[in-house]
């Protein structure tokens, strides 16, 4: 990939405009000595991009983003390798495809730090997802990713932290989406379109002795993703905090997902399919860790319950 890009940028007054413009010629082979298969491709694309802010007042700003942008399937995606789990399960990559393009335009409103509004568009070519035929013969259903058509996202959200109290503050988002996914399955039209809302809460309690209670959760509702449907779904978590010796040391205590209602709950209605997906992983923990402060004001953690490993290989 040979790339070359330009920026330019000034300020009028309460004005700030940012253009930019990159260039990418990529050429890449892929070659399967195996199956006698080799696939090349040589492209060139230009990705301007544009951002404006105006200042309105002392505390209120609205902005204005436009780009084109460009993501390439994985070598995992382009292997032709046929992988079976199972006996009646196979994953199949696809070195024929393309890479995804994107346009996008974004309105945002702030009042004192406050987000009050943000409306987003995505609108995709040839987005790399997820898709699942079945062979009635001999029963075997195989994934295999495709480049899909055309998938539409808007998203309208708001929100941030406010302290309602001295003890109390919170930080809050709502949004609502649409998503629309058009593309071909096996020459055969598939459409999905879903309408949803997200929402998420979290609370920070400063409580006496050095104490503080962390309350929050967050909720996602139904959407689209690749040729997958999803429903909503959502998490609940607690923590609470103990400063001690002069605010040196920290204990804390967290319950992640306490309801367990965390996972991928989705479901595949074309042509010969017709399945419905439960994904839970193991996402309702208990973590404790207790934190010191060294000299230079540095933290170290000495121990932990639930490291950032573990929560990796979770999924997270």
């Amino acid at each position: 990939i040979a790339a070359g890009y330009f920026t330019v940028s000034t300020t009028l007054k309460k004005l700030e405009l940012k253009a930019g413009l990159r260039g990418e010629h990529t050429h890449s082979v892929g070659e399967s000595p195996t199956i006698g298969q080799r696939v090349a491709r040589d492209y060139f694309q230009l990705f301007p991009t544009l951002f404006a802010s105006y200042q309105l007042t002392a505390r209120d700003q609205v902005s204005f983003s436009a780009g084109r942008r460009i993501s390439r399937p994985s070598y995992q995606s382009l292997n032709p390798f046929l992988n079976y789990t199972d006996a009646y399960t196979a994953m199949l990559g696809n070195p024929y495809l393309a890479p995804s393009l994107a346009r996008s335009f974004e309105l945002n409103y702030l009042h004192a730090g406050f987000q009050v509004l943000n409306l987003s568009y995505l609108l995709e070519n040839n987005v790399v997802s997820e898709v699942v035929y079945q062979n009635d013969q001999t029963k075997v259903t195989t994934t295999r990713p495709m480049n899909l058509d055309q998938v539409l996202t808007l998203t309208l959200t708001s929100g941030g932290h406010t302290d309602l109290a001295k003890w109390w503050g919170m930080d809050n988002q709502v949004g609502a989406t649409y998503g629309e996914v058009q593309t071909l399955v096996a020459d055969q039209p598939v459409r999905l379109r879903r309408v949803g809302a997200m929402a998420t809460s979290n609370h920070t309690f400063i409580l006496p002795r050095h104490y503080q209670l962390q309350v929050g959760g967050e909720y996602y509702g139904p959407s689209v993703n690749g040729v997958f449907a999803l429903r909503s779904s959502g998490t609940f978590n607690l923590g609470l905090r103990k400063q001690l010796w002069q605010e040196k040391a920290t204990l804390s205590l967290k319950v992640s997902d306490l309801f367990y209602t965390s996972g991928w709950f989705s479901s595949l209605h074309y042509q010969n399919i017709n399945t419905d997906w439960v994904n839970r992983y193991d996402s309702r923990r208990l973590a404790l860790s207790f934190t010191y402060k060294l000299g230079g004001g540095k933290t170290r953690s000495t121990h932990t319950g639930g490291s950032a490993d573990e929560e990796g290989r979770a999924g997270h």
